[in-house]
């Protein structure tokens, strides 16, 4: 699913040097959004900063996932420039087994498949350990970051807890 391509420089507007995974395919120069990623084990919460591969505003969508049950949406606008835009859920329990990344909206005509994200983030509660250490339980898509410290809670889904 990683791509390039000449017209648009995503990396300028991404942390310089990660590695993204990008919507698009190179043979019938389309791109191939939603991107939905799959946990091994139920996650706490996850997300992902994402961008569009063109100029101008975009607005960004990640669902979240038990099994087949959706749990909960958020949605996130960038600037007018199309910076990319951090966009993640964090649930009330570890239950989350897969988030969908999508672009629903642009300022001008675009192919809303083709865009790309960086480096998902997510998150496990500690463990219980015996003894003084407690741990916590990361599956194997995760990195150890810390969450973006601005937390809104949204009336669509009220156990949810959506980052942005």
């Amino acid at each position: 699913m990683s791509g390039s391509s000449p017209d648009v420089q995503l990396d300028r507007k991404l942390p310089p040097g990660d590695t993204l995974v990008w919507t698009f395919d190179n043979t019938n120069n389309i791109g191939t959004g939603p991107l939905t990623l799959e946990f091994g084990k139920a996650v706490l919460a996850g997300g992902a900063a994402i961008q569009a591969d063109f100029n101008g505003a975009f607005t960004a969508k990640v669902e979240a996932f038990n099994g087949g049950s959706l749990i909960g949406t958020a949605t996130a606008m960038s600037d007018s420039n199309g910076d990319s835009v951090f966009i993640g859920i964090q649930d009330t329990a570890a239950e989350i087994t897969s988030l969908v990344f999508d672009l629903t909206g642009c300022a001008m005509a675009c192919d809303t498949g083709d865009f790309a994200v960086d480096k998902l983030i997510s998150e496990n509660p500690p463990a219980a350990v015996p003894g003084p250490i407690a741990g916590a339980g990361l599956p194997g898509l995760t990195l150890g970051r810390c969450w973006p410290s601005r937390l809104v809670a949204t009336a669509e889904e009220d156990r949810l807890n959506i980052l942005r």
